[in-house]
């Protein structure tokens, strides 16, 4: 392995390195060799710097067989902020992507250190700053200044950074000045140069009263000065007095229903009255939020409803009111007494200052919400009254909304059973389900169908069932389930039975472990009934004894077709 004894921070080094499989297998996979940067003789991953890494792929007849041996080398470029006594390490197959035996002996150095000697470093200087002579809060103001370059050198790569614009009360720079306008810098600055720049500021709302002004050259420190880091910030000679603008105060006044009493999925329109009661007009669009809740007090509970929102473009000037009205369709709250609440502003795109809390009016009065409901009903549940054990059977219904109101839901599932009894247990058998989908109005019905196939080994006299939006009542507005639910009864006759057996099983000899063999076998169906309409799966095992006891399964055969003998 080689590599420079001596280099600058940010030199471009190679670096060589030999690699030797002693394995006893060729290396079948890719793999990367990392170069790294250590400050310790002794390897240790946490404090070393990656300096890059060099792919390698394992092409055949390509492969690192064992024995063999491969010369790589990389190009690297140390940090520019690294001095010091160094040392360089290869680390092959740095990302553990080839298996081995042993992974302890893929780290190498050089044996020999490398001196690093520190490049020059630049020492950037902020030296004036031009500001207005006053502004008001909300305003946008301009700032120019000039930053040196103190140092011996610029670096190539540090060549992008951003200076950063501040306001303070105070008149020394700390973590409590606010930022105001940045400017992204690109390109290198030489030694004993300088360059000019200009940010965009904006005072904040609410401001008042006498700031300094501060520039901070490369604010992220993105630049590597060394030492000359406590240079970086130059403040305003005088302050900026900053006047407070004047703001708008938007309130509702008055909430007030059209009625006292609504019902559910009806209409009806509330009105309500915004003013301004700011020193400033409003000057910009605004969003007015209306909500039902059934507590008196905002916020109120987790059972607020959104009514609607609505964009206010009016200019609306210091002491103007504006009365507003929307109709609303009253959705299905399932509760009595609710309030209603406009929030005017609910978007925070005015500012108004100290008065944000004011924003929130609810109506006078509660008003009484009277429930409607959906009513699914089956008024058709049609299947034949007999049927053979394993064999399929048709189902037909039809199921009507009889209710007030449209399903809460267009989405619900009608679930078949088969009982022997006339109610739903746990121990009934599921024989289908059929997804509906749509919402299903007042006085309007649809119609479903459905083919199940009764379970083998049954006979005698049964019950199916038929559940309309299984478990979800709630959510289809249906609060009455007890015609949601039919039965008919069948009688089951037993089906003649199919009854498989082996008849001839043989396997290609010999049989070597780990390798595939072929098992060639018949299946012979015994019984009075067939097999039809099925699929299965034929099983090959494999055990030391002439029974299944311990046996392990060592591969599977689908048939997908239809055996009817």
């Amino acid at each position: 392995m080689g590599a420079p004894t001596a280099a600058f921070g940010g030199d471009l080094i190679t670096v060589t390195w030999s690699v030797k499989n002693h394995g006893t297998l060729a290396a079948l996979r890719d793999w990367r060799d990392h170069i790294y940067l250590s400050p310790e003789e002794d390897f240790d991953l946490q404090d070393a710097t990656l300096l890059g890494t060099v792919q390698f792929k394992n092409i055949p007849p390509l492969n690192l067989k064992p024995d063999s041996t491969y010369t790589a080398s990389g190009n690297v470029r140390l940090p520019y902020t690294t001095f010091g006594t160094k040392w360089i390490y290869i680390v092959t197959d740095g990302a553990n992507e080839e298996l081995e035996l042993l992974e302890q002996n893929n780290v190498r150095s050089t044996g020999m250190p490398v001196q690093i000697a520190l490049l020059p470093p630049p020492d950037l200087e902020p030296v004036s700053l031009n500001i207005p002579a006053s502004t008001s809060s909300g305003q946008g103001i301009p700032a120019t200044f000039t930053v040196n370059n103190n140092g011996a050198a610029s670096y190539p790569n540090q060549s992008a950074w951003t200076d950063k614009i501040y306001l303070s009360t105070a008149p020394y720079f700390d973590t409590a000045a606010i930022p105001i306008g940045q400017k992204y810098h690109f390109g290198g600055v030489p030694a004993a140069g300088s360059y000019q720049a200009s940010a965009d500021c904006k005072i904040p709302n609410g401001v008042q009263g006498d700031y300094y002004v501060y520039v901070q050259a490369d604010a992220g420190n993105k630049v590597f000065e060394y030492n000359f880091e406590n240079n970086n910030v130059f403040r305003s000679a005088d302050v900026l007095p900053i006047t407070l603008t004047p703001y708008p105060d938007v309130v509702v006044t008055s909430v007030v229903p059209s009625d006292l009493m609504l019902t559910e999925q009806q209409p009806f329109s509330l009105a309500w009255t915004t003013t301004n009661q700011g020193p400033a007009a409003t000057e910009q669009a605004f969003r007015e939020t209306v909500y039902m809740s059934p507590s008196p007090v905002w916020p109120g509970s987790s059972g607020n409803v959104s009514l609607g929102s609505f964009t206010r473009a009016d200019n609306l000037l210091p002491g103007d009111s504006v009365i507003r009205s929307s109709s609303f369709i009253m959705p299905n709250v399932h509760g009595n007494t609710w309030y209603f609440y406009v929030i005017t502003d609910s978007d925070n795109s005015l500012y108004e200052y100290t008065f944000e809390n004011n924003n929130s009016t609810r109506s006078e009065q509660a008003v009484t919400v009277v429930q409607q409901y959906a009513d699914l009903e089956i008024t058709q549940f049609n299947a034949p009254s007999s049927g053979n054990s394993g064999a399929t059977v048709t189902l037909n219904w039809q199921v009507a909304n009889n209710g007030d109101v449209p399903t809460g839901t267009g989405y619900w599932t009608d679930a078949v059973y088969l009982s022997a009894d006339a109610t739903l247990s746990g121990s009934d058998w599921q024989l289908g389900n059929l997804e509906h989908s749509g919402v299903l109005l007042p006085g309007t019905n649809y119609s479903a169908s459905k083919t199940v196939t009764l379970p083998n080994g049954l006979s005698g006299n049964f019950y199916l069932l038929l559940d309309v939006a299984h478990n979800l009542s709630g959510s289809v507005n249906d609060p009455d389930d007890t015609n949601d639910f039919a039965v008919f009864p069948v009688t089951i006759n037993l089906s003649p039975a199919p009854d498989l057996i082996v008849t001839q099983l043989s396997l290609a000899s010999p049989v070597y472990a780990g390798q595939s063999v072929y098992a060639h076998f018949t299946v012979k169906n015994i019984g009075n009934g067939a097999l039809t309409g099925q699929q299965i799966s034929d099983r090959v095992f494999f055990g030391n004894a002439p029974s299944l006891a311990g046996v392990k399964g060592i591969g599977f055969a689908p048939v997908a077709h239809n055996r009817t003998r």
